[in-house]
């Protein structure tokens, strides 16, 4: 194991452990609420403060850390399971059946692009940051093939199908490649 592989399973084992020993090492329960201390600030006996009903958020941090870490794992086994299920049949079965689960998986993968796109589009039309937002943040743009364009913030320059999904956004006339003065 390297040093910083090494140095991550400390950090993890101290967290484990802290959030484990939540009951002796928080002042109060999770639910204590000190009436007489709202959204107080650090102090000795409230470490991380408190919130606007008095409750300890350090006290908070440690069990809230604890369910965390309980339900991440049987979160992850389930899906590998449910994985593993669907990717077996879809090859087990074949033709129409393996198109179908990767299209599926295609429509989740592209989720977290399309609520992006969509609010990179809320924040250009609010004009609450500049537009070359995307230019400045993602370094790996342009070997990504990502045009920078003025309505959609960031839109991969060939995929119909975000420029389908942004067409609404746009108007009648749709996404257009003049539309974009990007870094290409």
């Amino acid at each position: 194991m390297n040093l910083w592989r090494k140095l991550a399973c400390v950090i993890l084992a101290v967290v484990l452990c802290a959030s484990f020993a939540a009951n002796w090492l928080a002042p109060a329960g999770y639910a204590r609420q000190y009436r007489e201390a709202t959204n107080a600030g650090p102090s000795r006996t409230h470490w991380l403060g408190t919130d606007e009903i008095g409750r300890d958020r350090f006290a908070r941090v440690l069990y809230g850390t604890r369910i965390s870490l309980l339900l991440a794992p049987a979160a992850a086994l389930l899906s590998t399971l449910m994985a593993a299920l669907i990717g077996g049949l879809a090859g087990y079965l074949g033709g129409v059946w393996a198109r179908m689960a990767m299209a599926v998986t295609d429509l989740f993968l592209v989720a977290a692009l399309v609520i992006f796109v969509d609010y990179c589009a809320r924040v250009d039309a609010a004009k609450r940051v500049p537009t070359d937002l995307c230019a400045r943040d993602f370094s790996t743009a342009r070997s990504a093939g990502v045009d920078h364009c003025g309505a959609p913030c960031c839109v991969p320059r060939r995929d119909r199908s975000v420029r389908r999904i942004l067409s609404a956004r746009r108007g009648p006339q749709g996404f257009q490649d003049k539309d974009c003065f990007g870094f290409m």
